[in-house]
């Protein structure tokens, strides 16, 4: 049945039209009624019909362009993720090489760059907090084992001097032993 007398059809049944607004046809063809009001008083109704016959029928001429925007669509695609993969995964693969750097270094005075302040820029911050830590760390346990160093310094200095004098009283004893 054409559109225009499923429309006539469909019209003169007010009824089954306020029941059900939007009645589809199959899957070629669509039919919606609405109701016209204005201050509350019913003025008429829109009817609307659609059918798809016409899109089916270029469908098989279509293919080829269709097919041709599908591949330009994933081309375009590929490439704004390539574009946002590098954006990504950069500042992650940067703060991945400055702690590889400063594993192999043992040096924490390296810090990595911070290139936008958004939650990889955070992340970096936090990071290169976490380094300032461990080298503030690093420097008071190297001030301590230098401390630990000369006070073992001073004190073996003492030991000795005290074993020296220990081994004088000794040969003084002996002598004074053997003088008598």
């Amino acid at each position: 049945m054409p559109a225009a007398e499923r429309l006539r059809a469909w019209a003169f049944d007010a009824a089954a039209a306020e029941r059900e607004p939007i009645r589809f046809t199959g899957l070629t063809a669509v039919d919606i009624q609405a109701p016209v009001t204005l201050a509350g008083a019913r003025l008429g109704t829109l009817h609307v019909g659609a059918e798809l016959h016409g899109i089916y029928a270029v469908w098989p001429a279509s293919r080829h362009r269709m097919l041709l925007g599908l591949l330009l669509a994933l081309a375009v695609a590929y490439a704004l993720s390539i574009r946002l993969q590098r954006f990504i995964s950069g500042p992650i693969r940067d703060l991945a090489q400055v702690a590889r750097n400063v594993c192999a270094s043992k040096n924490f005075s390296i810090r990595a760059v911070k290139h936008i302040d958004d939650d990889f820029g955070a992340l970096i911050d936090d990071f290169n907090e976490m380094l300032a830590e461990l080298e503030r760390r690093d420097l008071n346990l190297r001030l301590n084992q230098n401390d630990l160093e000369k006070r073992v310094r001073e004190r073996t200095v003492r030991l000795d001097a005290a074993v020296a004098e220990a081994q004088e009283a000794l040969q003084r004893a002996e002598k004074a032993s053997r003088a008598k």
